[in-house]
């Protein structure tokens, strides 16, 4: 295509839609057998885009149900939520699919599906799992489902390898920071690229918003409650202690109990 053309390869399309529903099909239209690899492959991008639906749509779903379960389990009320969000979801696809529905796309596809946004989401996700409620919680957890310890590696990663690696790129991308274009050409306006931010923005900031929200709930309530008696801290402490598990005293009965069978 680019010897047809005249130009060099990275000038007959720039990553993106462009790629893959103008570069690709031109490129499978010069192969032998052109319509039964442009049927295989416009299947594979149907089936791409159903499983990205499917996890976009139940992780939200599940995410939003989880928070209200009181309000959203009880009759139809989920049912109800689900098709309320999958029409949103159709009107916002349907204004991608107009004459500028590309432009449409690309605001959505630059600003709110990946770049900041996801490395941003990625580097909270990690700090929260690793260091707010624990590596080691979390590798206890994932014995209790699965019979064993993930690998040493894993926990390595979590807590120090992504996070450092996306913080850097996610620095990296706002420094390197650049006006949407389209095509090469065309420059999105002033007040496109502020909505594009306004989409990026609304679920980045949601992370530090709920974070502080919480802390200070917490505070306020922790400040409002009585001081109790000092006298009776040693008592509670001691209920405390009689009440969790031995595991000496537990084996030895354990112990008990086998040598009582055989």
């Amino acid at each position: 295509m680019a010897v047809e053309q005249g130009i060099s390869v990275s000038e007959v399309a720039e990553s993106g839609p462009g790629l893959v529903y103008i570069a690709y099909p031109k490129a499978l239209a010069q192969m032998p057998w052109a319509p039964f690899w442009s049927c295989l492959f416009f299947f594979m991008i149907i089936i791409i885009g159903l499983d990205s639906q499917f996890v976009g749509v139940e992780g939200f779903i599940t995410a939003v149900v989880d928070v209200i379960p009181h309000i959203l389990r009880v009759g139809k009320r989920r049912e109800v939520f689900i098709a309320v969000v999958s029409l949103v979801s159709y009107l916002i696809g349907l204004s991608m699919v107009t004459s500028g529905g590309m432009y449409v796309f690309q605001l959505f596809d630059y600003y709110s599906a990946s770049g900041m946004s996801l490395l941003w989401v990625c580097f909270c996700e990690c700090i929260a799992v690793s260091w707010v409620y624990g590596i080691g919680n979390f590798t206890n957890n994932i014995k209790s489902m699965v019979g064993y310890y993930p690998s040493l590696w894993l926990p390595l990663a979590w807590s120090y390898l992504t996070p450092f690696l996306t913080f850097t790129i996610l620095l990296y991308s706002i420094v390197k920071y650049e006006p949407l274009t389209y095509n090469k050409k065309y420059q999105y306006p002033l007040w496109a690229q502020a909505f594009g931010w306004f989409l990026a923005l609304s679920s980045m900031l949601m992370i530090p918003i709920t974070f502080v929200y919480k802390q200070t709930k917490q505070s306020i309530k922790t400040s409002r409650e009585p001081v109790k008696d000092g006298s009776d801290e040693p008592m509670a402490n001691g209920l405390k202690n009689e009440m969790e598990p031995n595991d000496e005293i537990l084996q030895n009965c354990a112990n008990h109990v086998v040598d009582s069978t055989v």
